[in-house]
């Protein structure tokens, strides 16, 4: 399996904690004399980051690495009923997250981020039209990734099937969406809740099968949120 990079001090020391299978760490050794240690007692080759050429890597172009890159073997996502099976043995009422076509990668890193933060229990993705589980998504969230499960389905269609026979409840995010945030922390039952693309929101498709529509209550002029602040709002509202 082809290993991808990731960079940044939070992201590298994500990945080892979660249990991820990290082959070698290019660093400046003065800045991490400490981690250093904890790294070789993992088994991982450490050399200088001056060895590396940074030119074979265009991901790293342009960005601050913070003195540290890792090559780690990629992050195992699941199919959607591994992702519900986990779901429902980490929870009686599990919360999962829907993607519908976000591709800015920074979004996914911080939803990943929040998932974690706000205890629910994963995310699925779609295998096109959208930002890849990359270096930086894990970067973005601060190495939180790592630690989120994710799936990954060619057909959401048939994701949202899958789901819905497992007894979750779908639940769409739109502007106009009928229920509130404390509205749906009453259902006793499994959610998921899908978040649509950063310009076109949940598409068509996914909106004729959710079950209910869900809005987040704003007060002032701004007309909508950052996908990853709406993320962050409403799985911490449904906090029990």
């Amino acid at each position: 399996m082809k290993e991808e990079i990731i960079y940044g001090i939070n992201p590298v020391m994500g990945a080892l904690k979660s249990g991820a299978k990290i082959t070698e760490i290019f660093l400046v050794e003065s800045k991490f004399e400490t981690e250093i240690e904890e790294f070789k007692s993992a088994g991982i080759k450490i050399s200088p980051l001056s060895n590396l050429n940074f030119e074979d890597y265009p991901i790293l172009e342009g960005n601050n690495v913070q003195g540290i890159v890792a090559f780690v073997i990629p992050k195992q996502l699941l199919s959607v009923k591994e992702i519900i099976l986990i779901s429902k043995k980490q929870k009686e009422n599990p919360v999962l997250v829907i993607s519908d076509k976000i591709t800015d990668p920074q979004n996914i890193g911080a939803i990943c981020r929040n998932i974690v933060a706000f205890d629910a229990q994963g995310l699925i993705i779609p295998k096109f039209n959208q930002s890849p589980i990359n270096a930086t998504v894990h970067k973005a969230s601060a190495g939180y990734s790592f630690k989120t499960n994710i799936a990954q389905t060619s057909s959401m269609s048939n994701a949202v099937k899958e789901l819905k026979e497992a007894g979750f409840w779908i639940v769409d995010t739109r502007m106009d969406g009928k229920m509130s945030i404390e509205q749906l922390r009453d259902y006793d039952a499994p959610l998921v809740i899908v978040l649509g693309s950063e310009g076109k929101g949940v598409s068509p498709g996914l909106s004729k099968q959710a079950d209910m529509s869900l809005s987040v209550n704003m007060s002032g002029d701004v007309e909508s949120l950052n996908v990853s602040a709406t993320s962050a709002i409403i799985l911490h509202g449904l906090q029990k």
